[in-house]
């Protein structure tokens, strides 16, 4: 109500905008659960625990690290789905409100939660996929060291070898995609891990992948 109640004197389109007999029939029932929320202890305390200046502030700088990161896992089809591309895109475009309200401030909470998940997943994969070619024992890991080689043999750009790998193999494109993302995007990683989690053990296993994709198209970091 509180959006609608900014907006509504507004000639614009707004998407918090409610035509008036909608904004009429919600007011009395929102004006009622708000003095319910007075009374139980509960919800009081979980009114209270609502992003503060200084938490919103480290939000924000999160969201900030982590942009480039989530736009090139949403068009990237090797570890993204289209829907879940689009799905990404739309909670950056969100984050990106301007409106300085318990809401956007709630949004930009879920989005730098939302990518923070996202990014340790990523790494995470990629992690355990260096780990098993470490020491490659199933034919599936044999299968995309030995893909990585011959991409890189045949003269293919380290770019295209994960789509060559693709075209052979079953299992093996699919965590092959997570350790060339995070060895495309190890700077912003970096960087992210810096400004979100101020956690050198991280940055040292974004290295060790950059590292295991060097050592697999003879390449260096």
């Amino acid at each position: 109500m509180a959006q609608h109640d900014a907006v509504k004197s507004s000639t614009e389109p707004y998407y918090a905008k409610l035509p008036p007999s909608v904004a009429e029939a919600l007011r009395r029932p929102v004006e009622a659960w708000n003095v319910f929320v007075l009374g139980n202890p509960d919800l009081v305390e979980l009114d209270a625990t609502r992003v503060g200046p200084q938490e919103h502030t480290s939000v924000l700088n999160n969201i900030g690290a982590a942009k480039p990161i989530v736009e090139s896992a949403a068009v990237d089809r090797g570890i993204t789905t289209e829907q879940t591309g689009k799905v990404l895109s739309a909670s950056l475009q969100a984050a990106a409100a301007t409106a300085d309200n318990i809401n956007a401030k709630q949004a930009q909470d879920l989005v730098a939660g939302t990518s923070k998940n996202l990014i340790v997943q990523l790494v995470r994969r990629a992690y355990l996929t260096c780990q098993s070619l470490a020491d490659a024992r199933s034919d599936e890991d044999r299968a995309l060291v030995a893909e990585y080689q011959k991409g890189v043999a045949r003269g293919a750009g380290t770019a295209t070898v994960g789509g060559m790998i693709a075209a052979t193999t079953y299992a093996a494109p699919y965590a092959a995609s997570f350790i060339d993302f995070v060895a495309h995007n190890a700077p912003a990683l970096r960087e992210y891990v810096v400004v979100a989690f101020q956690n050198q053990q991280l940055t040292q296993v974004i290295d060790a992948i950059e590292h295991m994709r060097a050592t697999l198209t003879n390449d260096k970091p």
